[in-house]
């Protein structure tokens, strides 16, 4: 019981690869994890995705949520995002995960989710130690660009309910 209760597994479903993201577009339900973890090694976080983070287009009212959960030991992030897409202005170009960034403030790309064009992204990917503690510390945010506003017509600050990575073994 002990080694279950230790056990960090959270699935969700496989796919092809992409920017070292693993994902997939067709989840049975909008978030398809199926998760078992023990809170000392996985960390939950969240996005809220709005147009007001991304752009002054009165016309964009589009909306979109993410969950993440992070595996301390091995740095794997795991991922569902999804998107209100019928109410973007243009059709979306890109989905992505952006950061070390605060909230408003630019920053490169660190991965892109699969498909493009799908109300729901969902896959795993790799990040670096800095990275995680980047993510921990809500410096992380998921774009969405589309025809319109290339540069993002939705963003959403990934915020993680534990702040900070205080070991890695």
């Amino acid at each position: 019981a002990a080694a279950a209760a230790a056990a960090a597994t959270v699935a969700v479903a496989g796919g092809s690869t992409h920017g070292g993201a693993r994902g997939s577009s067709a989840p049975s339900s909008e978030f398809d994890f199926i998760r078992t973890h023990d809170d000392n090694h996985v960390v939950e976080c969240q996005a809220f995705l709005t147009p007001q983070q991304a752009t002054d287009d009165a016309a964009a009212s589009a909306t979109g949520v993410g969950v993440f959960f992070v595996d301390r030991r091995t740095l794997d992030v795991k991922f569902s995002v999804r998107l209100h897409a019928d109410a973007l202005t243009s059709a979306e170009t890109a989905t992505s995960v952006h950061g070390p960034a605060l909230p408003l403030v630019r920053a490169p790309e660190l991965y892109r989710m699969r498909p493009r064009g799908g109300a729901v992204k969902s896959g795993e990917v790799t990040l670096a130690l800095e990275q995680v503690r980047d993510m921990f510390n809500n410096k992380h945010y998921v774009l969405v660009a589309t025809e319109k506003h290339f540069d993002g017509e939705l963003r959403g600050q990934v915020i993680c309910t534990r702040n900070r990575l205080t070991e890695h073994a």
